[in-house]
């Protein structure tokens, strides 16, 4: 599951891993040895080709080893996104890691949730502070005082039974679970970003955290509920979700309330009808159950190449001409308990 060898060469080890929002194809990944305050000492990539991750968002780097902080940086590349459907540029944009140091071969994953930890550092990269950030981060977002499953987990696919299964003959039933929760916790992030890049959407779930310490009970229970709608549809290993997980660091009993609450409302479940964009005027309205409608406060919002706009008149909207690729994303708050919120995303 994860390299941890010490490698003889001691002027060069061997990195490999994922860039993963979604797989993150076509980003250029750099390693850099830092000091306590984030400046760079040295760039530790060997030889002068770029470090490209494949189709799969998987790499293999050659460094340079060294017993200071490392930066990693996964700048560029595209992916598709899990919640929207679109394929998001990050041409400019960047996702980071931070490790404790780089003296053996290892395996290392950068995410959203990384880039959480190096964005919390606020320019205090030692070896304390990372330690303590990768532990919150894991609390918060997994439920674990483990970081490692943060960042050490090799992604895994959950779109066919087959692949599930040759995780697991590889890397073990125990390590599947924790990666699937990984998994799921990106497609909750995929969700809270409505649209735009990665690394700005945990921006605000990282200031969040600044301000209060930790994420509110409302907002982890509103993205467990999109998370669990959303891997209905994604998840297709053919194995149960762990009765034990404990995603967004909800205790065994709020899991099961909401899994219960779940299991009894049909809206929950999932929206039946997903709403459209017609040629000329469409009324996006009409197309909403009159049930949701007396339930639910809906508002919609226009999603292209990651920008958000509020669509003002639902009943009478036209698609502006200069748009090609978008989303529409159909937000649907309870009016008895504005908690419970859900959105949906059609094309």
């Amino acid at each position: 599951m994860v390299i941890d060898e010490v490698d003889t060469q001691q002027d060069s080890i061997s990195m490999e891993g994922s860039v993963v929002a979604n797989e993150i194809s076509g980003a250029t990944v750099e390693f850099f040895s830092i000091n306590d305050d984030g400046s760079i000492i040295d760039k530790l990539n060997i030889g002068g080709a770029d470090v490209i991750t494949d189709a799969n968002g998987n790499y293999t780097a050659q460094i340079k080893p060294t017993d200071s902080r490392v930066l990693v940086v996964a700048k560029n590349g595209n992916y598709l996104d899990e919640s929207t459907g679109l394929n998001v540029d990050m041409t400019n944009q960047s996702l980071r890691a931070v490790m404790d140091q780089a003296s053996n071969s290892e395996t290392l994953v950068i995410t959203p949730l990384s880039e959480a930890v190096a964005q919390l550092a606020e320019g205090d990269f030692s070896q304390a502070k990372i330690a303590m950030l990768r532990q919150q981060i894991a609390q918060e977002f997994l439920g674990t005082n483990d970081p490692d499953l943060m960042d050490k987990l090799r992604p895994v696919d959950l779109s066919s039974s087959e692949k599930a299964e040759q995780y697991i003959a590889e890397y073990g039933l125990e390590a599947f679970e924790k990666a699937r929760n990984m998994r799921e916790v990106l497609a909750g992030l995929s969700i809270e970003a409505g649209g735009r890049k990665p690394n700005q959407a945990i921006t605000d779930l990282v200031n969040t955290l600044k301000t209060d310490g930790q994420l509110s009970q409302a907002l982890k229970e509103r993205m467990y509920r999109d998370t669990r709608r959303l891997m209905k549809r994604l998840d297709k290993s053919g194995r149960q979700a762990s009765a034990a997980s404990k995603l967004f660091n909800l205790t065994t009993t709020k899991v099961a309330e909401l899994e219960q609450e779940m299991e009894v409302d049909d809206f929950i479940q999932g929206v039946p009808e997903q709403v459209q964009v017609g040629l000329g005027t469409s009324n996006l309205l009409a197309q909403i159950d009159s049930q949701y409608i007396a339930r639910f406060n809906i508002t919609f919002v226009l999603i292209s190449d990651g920008v958000r706009s509020q669509i003002t008149e639902p009943t009478a909207f036209t698609m502006p001409a200069n748009i090609s690729e978008y989303v529409l994303e159909t937000r649907y708050v309870d009016k008895t308990r504005p908690s419970i919120r859900f959105v949906e995303h059609s094309k």
